[in-house]
């Protein structure tokens, strides 16, 4: 069956992942502290999984600063980039990763593993990191060859994430290389459980990343737990065929069971997509998927030159107004402010980018969205709910 797993197909959101890692990368490989550097020079703009945007060099300034900042703590420094590592040698064929930075201190006998995440909607936390962890144990590994085994007694764990809301970008934990060691053992006996035939399905928030979780019974399960029966259809009803009019009136649930539905959602949604790439991909590799078919996207017209020699034909050929052809808008507020950064030196940029800040700008969000109580933002007030229910009414 596992043979079977959707192919892994990536999103919007990982191809900017990707792109943001390769421009770290980038960066460290050629010591270029400024990733705008990179996306403003068009030779080099465009290297593997560019072009890149100013918005991701912003973000990616977070991490780049913060390696220069452990480099500098030792003279002697070792850095690692985009390492493969393998946390237990007799077993690297089966698991190894790759560490986004890891800084060995000599001086300090430390070592620090940084982990770049450009995500915004999914706050890491570095705290017992299992994936930080694995990174760790395969980096003492390449450290020793060094340094005795022994010399390392410290392990900093570091998330840079600076597109998270009301978080700060860099997050640390420490810990002791004899813990990263005692996890190596974790290890062992966790691949040797996974490679039984019997081998237990533990769904978790883990499964988001996996590809089998549209095909995974315990995951499957796992998205309808809780919720009570009657309330939202199970596997066997969505086999079944199920008349969805027979779900039960909104109105009609009572707010405890609305809420126990909301945090089963998300299970459920991802159990879903889960399901379509998995048909998605039995029709791509010639496979029949009853009452579905593949066809291609609708077509959508778009320009087939750049915007500057379309703008002259219409122009000279046809008279048309070049403002409106090519209508001006005002740059955002971070391609203003980097703009006099380059421009400015470090006490007129204050001054000038904190009169833009109380003059010129105002911050506003575009509404109310209902989160889990674990979202890091503040509740809204009873004005902003007064506010909302007001424009409710009046519809």
């Amino acid at each position: 069956m596992w043979d079977l797993a959707p192919l892994d197909l990536p999103s919007s959101f990982a191809l900017e992942g990707t792109a943001a890692h390769s421009l770290g990368e980038y960066c460290l490989r050629h010591n270029i502290p400024d990733a705008h550097v990179v996306v403003n020079n068009p030779e080099t703009h465009r290297v593997e999984h560019g072009p890149f945007n100013a918005a991701t060099a912003d973000a990616v300034n977070h991490y780049l600063r913060y390696v220069a900042t452990i480099m500098a703590l030792d003279p002697c420094a070792e850095m690692w980039i985009e390492a493969k590592v393998a946390p237990v040698a007799e077993l690297s064929a089966e698991v190894y990763g790759y560490v986004d930075c890891g800084i060995l201190l000599p001086s300090l006998k430390r070592l620090v593993v940084l982990d770049y995440k450009h995500g915004a909607g999914v706050w890491v936390d570095p705290t017992d990191n299992e994936q930080c962890k694995v990174y760790s144990a395969g980096l003492m590994a390449l450290a020793s060859a060094s340094y005795p085994e022994n010399h390392i007694e410290h392990v900093d764990i570091v998330i840079v994430q600076p597109r998270v809301f009301g978080s700060d970008p860099v997050k640390v934990w420490t810990t002791t290389a004899s813990e990263i060691r005692e996890f190596q053992t974790t290890i062992r006996l966790a691949v040797a459980e996974a490679k039984k035939p019997d081998a237990e399905l533990v769904p978790g928030d883990h499964c988001r990343w996996c590809q089998a979780r549209g095909i995974c019974p315990a995951y499957a399960a796992k998205s309808v737990e809780g919720i009570p029966p009657g309330v939202v259809v199970t596997v066997e009803d969505v086999l079944s065929d199920l008349d969805t009019k027979n779900l039960p009136k909104i109105e009609a649930l009572d707010i405890e069971t609305v809420g126990r539905i909301l945090k089963a959602a998300p299970a459920i949604e991802a159990w879903i997509k889960g399901l379509r790439d998995y048909a998605f991909t039995v029709a791509a590799r010639g496979g029949d998927v009853p009452g579905f078919k593949l066809v291609e996207k609708d077509a959508r017209r778009k320009w087939a030159c750049d915007d500057l020699r379309v703008s002259e034909w219409l122009t000279l050929c046809y008279g048309l107004d070049e403002d409106l052809v090519r209508p001006r808008k005002l740059a955002t507020i971070t391609e203003v402010e980097r703009l006099l950064k380059s421009e400015l030196d470090k006490a007129d940029f204050k001054e000038a980018s904190d009169l833009l800040t109380l003059t010129y700008t105002v911050k506003e969000s575009s509404g109310l969205t209902l989160v889990p109580e674990s979202d890091r933002r503040p509740s809204a007030t009873q004005a902003d709910m007064s506010a909302v229910l007001a424009g409710i009414d009046d519809v």
